[in-house]
């Protein structure tokens, strides 16, 4: 097979494909179909990106708009292992994190979801939740080869807290 041939009985799915998924009826209440649409989403944003710093931008836009995150940041681990924000979204507003959500999934190693962090006992204490007026929020690890890399931190209005699809 020539180089870049599709092996014969092989399936392909090509952009054009995802983009009929995506807009297919119904589309937006399928958490399959929002993940479909979240990947095509940062493929798009990635074509052009001049360097990591805008590509991390995107890509953090990119899932802040799947989940319908009213404000979210990109947190990666320093040479001294603390957890730096290197992007946040919207751009031009600055990152809403709490220390002790994002210690909380850190210490659980898995995603955390959050209906309504000042109501929840465990943040009872934590003055960054009441004074930032975070309440739904989700703190999710990165992981590579069984090592955390960084944390995504999403928070939106109680209203419309995020659910298990969103943490999916």
């Amino acid at each position: 097979a020539a180089a870049g041939a599709i092996p014969q009985g092989a399936s392909a799915v090509f952009l054009s494909d995802v983009e009929k998924l995506v807009a297919a009826p119904g589309a937006g209440a399928d958490p399959t179909r929002r993940q479909l649409a979240a990947l095509q989403s940062i493929g798009r944003a990635l074509v052009d990106a001049t360097g990591l710093d805008e590509s991390l931008q995107r890509i953090l836009a990119a899932v802040a708009e799947a989940v319908r995150a009213e404000r979210s940041s990109l947190l990666l681990l320093d040479e001294k292992g603390a957890l730096v924000p290197r992007a946040h979204f919207p751009a031009d507003s600055p990152p809403r994190i709490s220390g002790s959500v994002v210690a909380a999934a850190r210490a659980s190693r898995a995603g955390l979801l959050v209906t309504d962090a000042q109501q929840d006992q465990r943040f009872a204490g934590a003055h960054s939740v009441f004074f930032q007026g975070i309440r739904s929020c989700m703190s999710v690890p990165i992981w590579a080869e069984n090592r955390m890399l960084g944390m995504l931190v999403h928070d939106r209005g109680v209203v419309d807290p995020f659910g298990d699809d969103d943490l999916e």
